[in-house]
């Protein structure tokens, strides 16, 4: 073989693995290598059936407004995705764990959305425990978890451009609901 196609093909390949985002996403049809059998998945079909729902997942937990939440936590085999993406050999190995975090992910929006309206506790409210509750979830590895979101009580002009007490008082009860709702998916998710 012609040394200066080597380098081609060789430069190719690498140019080809840079385009990667790491999402869950669909890849597009130029990236996805020919099969030579038209019967034969692709190997990036089980990611893009479950992606969808993934980024549906992420939204639901959005919008229940209980924490902020990043990305779905990727957990590939070691070596997985060290040639600049997914490296040839583990492509059954990463769609077996986009698969597993998705499933993972629905089972815990599903326990969020049945606890988003639980009865307040007002253990559950203390800055400590709304911490400890975080770093449990954060650490289930499931979904990146970036703190509780917060009712901020808006200034007023008829309280001197401040927040009324009534106001505050609504505000803190917000806030201790959803500590309140973070901590019981804390509990039930334990087993995820």
């Amino acid at each position: 073989m012609n040394s200066k196609k080597t380098v081609a093909f060789a430069t190719l390949g690498l140019l080809a693995g840079c385009g990667g985002t790491g999402a869950l996403g669909p890849s597009s049809p130029a990236s996805q290598p020919q099969q030579g059998n038209e019967e034969t998945p692709s190997q990036f079909e089980t990611p893009d059936v479950a992606s969808p729902d993934v980024g549906d997942e992420l939204q639901r937990l959005v919008e229940l407004n209980i924490v902020h939440v990043g990305q779905l936590v990727r957990d590939y085999p070691e070596g997985a995705m060290n040639c600049y993406g997914p490296c040839p050999g583990f492509e059954d190995e990463i769609a077996e764990a986009d698969a597993r975090q998705a499933a993972r992910l629905q089972q815990l929006v599903d326990i969020a959305t049945e606890v988003s309206s639980v009865t307040l506790n007002s253990y559950s409210c203390s800055v400590e425990v709304i911490d400890e509750n975080l770093a449990a979830l954060d650490g289930l590895d499931i979904v990146e978890v970036f703190g509780l979101v917060e009712e901020v009580p808006q200034n007023n002009p008829y309280c001197y451009n401040t927040p009324c007490p009534d106001d505050i008082e609504v505000a803190d009860e917000i806030n201790c609901q959803r500590a309140t709702a973070l901590a019981t998916i804390v509990a039930e998710a334990t087993e995820l």
